[in-house]
């Protein structure tokens, strides 16, 4: 779910037309990738303690795939795709912005000469 919410309101806001909206939860997403990379990372150490306890959910996932022996380039992997969905976030919405013609200028005031 820390993956597919934002992922879901990115898409429908794509969809939308709301190019500019729709880096909000890009970049959001890409928070989550850099937060989930540090429990992927942990998963044959299990040190970091778990909200509500109970079993770490990587190293199971991992150890059932056969993979946690590579629980640190995984991990590296997932921090790094947050890292471009992070920095795609910025850049599209800065070329959204500017496509827009949205400057950050305000806006005229009834009255005022234009």
């Amino acid at each position: 779910m820390q993956l597919l919410v934002p992922l879901a309101f990115v898409a429908a806001l794509w969809r939308q037309g709301d190019r500019h909206g729709a880096t909000v939860p890009l970049w959001w997403l890409g928070q989550n990738c850099w937060n989930i990379s540090v429990y992927i990372k942990d998963a044959r150490a299990q040190e970091l303690p778990l909200v509500g306890g109970g079993e770490h959910d990587w190293a199971l996932l991992l150890g059932q795939a056969g993979w946690l022996a590579r629980d640190q380039a995984i991990g590296g992997w997932v921090y790094f795709v947050g890292f471009v969905l992070y920095m795609a976030a910025i850049l599209v919405g800065w070329r959204a912005l500017s496509a827009t013609g949205a400057a950050l200028t305000p806006a005229s005031s009834p009255g005022s000469p234009a």
